[in-house]
């Protein structure tokens, strides 16, 4: 990839009309050499959710969190991932990242991990969506420049991909 980046975000069920933009987005980027950071809570109508209704076109979903809990005053950081393929769960992956990570540093080792899987995998799937919740580090994996040894690494993961 190049060094242009575009980030996006967004709060969309993966059935409401999202799809053909984020296609034309997806499209857009790859013809420019542009890398495309997309965070979206999508596929709203999902059995995880309670709907009857879920996405089975193939395409590979993992979607990350990270997160801050305070048990008896003190603070225990985490990271996830869950992975899904035609309705199907195929991975739930958590770990704990002890008491002094931040929120945002969580979600990125989140995405981090997701996009680690997809290499080491070697996922053939049509089309493969990392989705993360954290605005924060879609935009710091946009700039072209970080200070962040984690969001480099991030960054070099997705690069593989």
């Amino acid at each position: 990839m190049g060094n242009s980046r575009c980030a996006t975000s967004g709060q969309h069920a993966i059935d409401g009309g999202i799809e053909r933009k984020l296609s034309q987005l997806s499209e857009y980027a790859s013809k420019n050499n542009i890398a495309l950071h997309i965070g979206m809570d999508s596929n709203g109508h999902h059995p995880s959710w309670g709907s009857k209704t879920s996405n089975t076109r193939g395409t590979l979903e993992i979607y990350t969190d990270g997160s801050l809990k305070k048990v008896k005053g003190n603070p225990l950081t985490g990271a996830g991932i869950h992975v899904r393929c035609n309705g199907q769960v195929i991975l739930e992956q958590s770990y704990s990242l002890g008491e002094s990570a931040s929120v945002f540093q969580c979600e990125m080792f989140a995405i981090k991990q997701a996009a680690a899987l997809m290499n080491t995998c070697r996922l053939k799937q049509k089309e493969i969506w990392i989705c993360s919740d954290s605005l924060a580090a879609i935009k710091a994996l946009s700039k072209e420049n970080t200070s962040s040894k984690l969001t480099l690494e991030t960054n070099e993961e997705d690069r593989v991909i």
